[in-house]
């Protein structure tokens, strides 16, 4: 299990020598540096450190089989561990993982007593597989709710028995913290159903908070708990968000719940993970819809499903009408997208705003003809960064040739293409190593020639 140096070593009083090991840096310099980094492996570099640093930035690796019986840890284990954390005052970065050693909820109700940490500020506790359910949860979100300097918090913890309940718990305890800014919540495979999604809009409450990414894959999520998850809208402060939704029911009618996210007028980040949730063109069109959002600077999309084609491309496309969208970026592999697919979303070459554009479309069957297209963005006026991912498309190297065009895009500074297995031929593979050029940085993946 995690051990806790002796307080001699790890709190020692002692002045620490000058210059510092650091490279000859001053001590308070090297605590004022690794402070800001908030990296907790700088205190493990040496024992001179350790001592500078004084705990202030401490890590604990998973415990393996070797060092508890049957991987299970022991509740008491897991208070005498917090117990050696409150004894110094000083922990400032906390970075524990306890995945799959069985704390339970008595383990998770000892992580409470971090509370008592009064200079913790960033702490992320992996938890996934403890068998925690929602009094543990409840434990657990209400101690770090009242840790009075605590400003980033990421919980792990997947494939645990929260249900409905624990997932009301932690949204609830946590949302009264008032300091915390930044928050991921990994939940994924805890049987939150509709109940438990529903209720996770109340972490928008939380005065601070201005960045929340919520992974909530595999847990029955229908169009009703889209619903309720779009309820973030109303969150006033929150500028980041990013739901992480596989694997769950949403379709269409929970892509469109979704899509109104844009009525925030705070919002400028969005991140939506909605693969195999049977999204098809009906879904996408409504996404499209994020054209509207007032202060949206960057947008990610995924729906990897085999149900978005051409139709749902020209929605996407309209995403290039927004006045303030900058970073766009579309994951949309299924081999029923085609030529006219891209062809469709090849009309982002018209957006005003967009400065970096990333379209994955592996597998997406676009062919030459859909690659051409896609070389049609030289022509966008304000593209800085391009990424396109083309592998297993059948480009051939007519497909290549166009692409090679896009050395003469006026903006263009960095272009990354993946072209593993379209057969670009010599002539193709040729063309595009000549991109490069002391304007334009080129990131390129081929295949041998004949593939």
């Amino acid at each position: 299990p995690p051990v806790i140096p002796p307080p001699d070593a790890l709190h020692s009083g002692r002045p620490a020598r000058s210059p510092s090991p650091l490279m000859g840096l001053p001590g308070d310099l090297v605590r004022h540096v690794v402070d800001f980094l908030a990296a907790p492996e700088l205190s493990y570099a040496c024992r001179a450190l350790w001592v500078l640093l004084r705990g202030r930035h401490m890590a604990f690796p998973r415990p393996t089989a070797a060092s508890i019986a049957s991987s299970l840890l022991p509740p008491e284990v897991v208070a005498a561990t917090v117990g050696g954390l409150l004894a110094g005052k000083h922990l400032r970065t906390l970075s524990m993982d306890l995945s799959g050693s069985c704390v339970g909820d008595p383990g998770a109700t000892a992580l409470a007593g971090l509370r008592g940490c009064p200079q913790l500020q960033v702490c992320t506790l992996d938890l996934g597989h403890d068998c925690i359910g929602p009094i543990g949860a409840d434990s657990l979100a209400l101690g770090l709710s009242q840790c009075p300097a605590l400003t980033s918090l990421a919980l792990l913890m997947r494939d645990n028995r929260l249900g409905p309940l624990g997932a009301d718990r932690l949204a609830v305890a946590l949302s009264e913290s008032r300091t915390l800014q930044e928050l991921v919540l990994e939940l994924p495979n805890n049987q939150l159903m509709d109940e438990g999604a529903k209720v996770l809009w109340k972490l928008g409450t939380a005065p601070q908070l201005h960045a929340l990414t919520l992974r909530l894959g595999d847990n029955g999520i229908t169009p009703q708990g889209g619903r309720g998850l779009a309820m973030l809208k109303w969150s006033p402060g929150l500028r980041a968000l990013a739901l992480e939704l596989p694997e769950n029911d949403l379709r269409d009618e929970g892509a469109a719940a979704l899509a109104t996210l844009r009525a925030s007028s705070a919002l400028q980040a969005l991140t939506l993970d909605l693969r195999q949730n049977r999204v098809g063109n009906r879904g996408a069109e409504a996404l499209g819809g994020f054209r509207e959002a007032p202060s949206l600077r960057s947008l990610s999309l995924r729906l990897r499903d085999h149900t978005v084609g051409p139709a749902g491309a020209v929605g996407l496309a309209a995403l290039g009408a927004s006045p303030v969208l900058r970073h766009l970026s579309l994951h949309l592999a299924n081999p029923n997208f085609g030529c006219a697919g891209a062809a469709a979303l090849a009309a982002l070459k018209d957006a005003p705003s967009l400065t970096s554009l990333h379209l994955q479309l592996q597998s997406a069957n676009v062919g030459p003809a859909g690659v051409k297209a896609l070389a049609g963005l030289k022509e966008a006026a304000s593209l800085r960064t391009l990424s396109l991912d083309l592998a297993y498309n059948f480009a051939g190297s007519a497909g290549a040739l166009a692409l090679a065009e896009l050395r003469t895009a006026p903006a263009l500074r960095k272009l990354e293409l993946d072209l593993t297995w379209n057969s670009v031929g010599a002539a193709g593979a040729q063309a595009l190593e000549a991109l490069a050029s002391p304007r334009l940085q080129v990131s390129l993946r081929i295949s041998p020639l004949w593939v």
